[in-house]
């Protein structure tokens, strides 16, 4: 009879327990239908003291009850949280001799201060002012020239300024140009004035050399940007309608915006700008000294033929 009794226990024992670990369905319904509210069960939890090392409320009477899916999830989650956290600390806290370092000036060489950078060769460790690909390098002492070498270098410059100077037919071809784009662009801008400028008017130019045209207005118009390209696109449209010259091409976002275009019979290259007085000075300038001294027309001359033909895949003339 005492072994009986003792199996009866040990079956009720066990229903219990399943019962609390598998709660049947219409224990679930009943629990989530009596679920207190989000306040009550806030002041619920706060009233209730929370046993630490069972991580659940206790009663009054001191007994512990097993936390629920249904009424604390949240309270799973901070208890997983709180592991994980405490996982990552100690992992922390062991290798903290690995991460620790010293951030002291001495350290990062700050006593050294900033590296020198060349703004040229983008070098490290010069400046600009000590760059060596700006050192001129040491010039060589020429002998002296005999007084038949300068004769000799004289005459070649003179036969190279009258081999490529522009002719009296080119500069009457450049002049008609000149009148007839005056007088087109005087339709739009009665206005405007054109002045030719460039190495052909410098004294510098050669027979081949382009035809470079400025328009300039007598009234004191706005000359911003916006104004300048809207003239511009007007002036293209009016060239472009003209049957003297070809191949019409805008290039408006250039630091200069300028028209470039060819005359269809001479097939001079010419090039339009707006208001470019500084370019138109610079040519009165050179061409001043031309005029005193006739040897600096044929010193530039010689310069640039001999840039021609010995570095003719840099410059273009």
């Amino acid at each position: 009879n005492i072994i009986d009794d003792k199996e009866e226990e040990l079956h009720e024992n066990l229903e219990t327990s399943l019962s609390v670990d598998n709660p049947s369905i219409n224990d679930i319904q009943s629990s989530t239908e009596l679920h207190p509210s989000k306040e009550n069960s806030n002041k619920s939890s706060c009233s209730s003291p929370i046993d630490i090392k069972t991580k659940s409320t206790t009663t009054d009477n001191g007994i512990g009850q097993l936390p629920s899916a249904f009424t604390s999830p949240i309270e799973l989650e901070q208890i997983i949280d709180n592991e994980q956290s405490t996982s990552d600390k100690n992992a922390v806290t062991n290798n903290s001799t690995e991460l620790f370092y010293d951030f002291r000036p001495e350290n990062f060489h700050a006593e050294q201060g900033a590296p020198y950078v060349c703004t040229t060769c983008n070098g490290i460790g010069h400046l600009k002012s000590e760059c060596p690909e700006l050192i001129i390098p040491n010039m060589i002492d020429l002998p002296a020239i005999s007084e038949q070498w300068i004769q000799i270098l004289s005459r070649l410059c003179r036969q190279i300024t009258d081999r490529f100077k522009p002719k009296n037919n080119d500069v009457e071809n450049r002049r008609q140009i000149l009148s007839q784009l005056e007088k087109q662009f005087q339709i739009d801008y009665p206005d405007c004035n054109l002045y030719a400028f460039g190495s052909y008017y410098n004294g510098f130019g050669f027979c081949q050399s382009d035809l470079d045209v400025c328009i300039v207005f007598n009234d004191e118009r706005e000359q911003n940007n916006d104004e300048v390209i809207r003239i511009m696109q007007k002036i293209l449209r009016a060239m472009k309608s003209s049957n003297t010259f070809d191949d019409v091409q805008p290039i408006l976002q250039a630091k200069v915006p300028i028209i470039r275009t060819r005359h269809r019979q001479w097939h001079i290259a010419i090039d339009i700008s707006l208001h470019n007085m500084l370019a138109i000075e610079n040519t009165r300038l050179l061409k001043t000294y031309t005029k005193i001294d006739p040897r600096v027309s044929q010193l530039g001359y010689m310069i640039k033929h001999l840039a021609k033909v010995r570095f003719s895949k840099f410059f273009f003339f």
